[in-house]
This record gives C-alpha cells, sequence and structure tokens, in this order.
C-alpha cells in the first residue's frame, strides 16, 4: 500500500501544478487501544 501511495503522490512531479494555498494539518489520536497514531494531511485549499 505505500509503493502505491508512493507512486501516486510522492514521486509525481506535477502534484502540486495549480496549486496556490495549501493546508496541512498533524492529528495524533491518544485513544487507541495500542499507542499512538499520527497522520499529516496536505491539502489543496485553492479556490
Amino acid at each position: 500500500m505505500i509503493a502505491a501511495g508512493r507512486g501516486l503522490l510522492i514521486e509525481e512531479p506535477h502534484r502540486f501544478e495549480g496549486a496556490k494555498v495549501i493546508g496541512v494539518d498533524e492529528h495524533c489520536w491518544r485513544h487507541t487501544g495500542r499507542g499512538s497514531h499520527y497522520v499529516t494531511v496536505v491539502i489543496d485549499l485553492t479556490p
């Protein structure tokens, strides 16, 4: 699954073409039974 995301997102040289405003959100879930889980989301907020 990581390889698919890497091919579609990380290694795509034109992934930010047309984006003028980028938003970033980081979140930590600490209420899970197996420790903390983290996620970072990057989103194009261009109107």
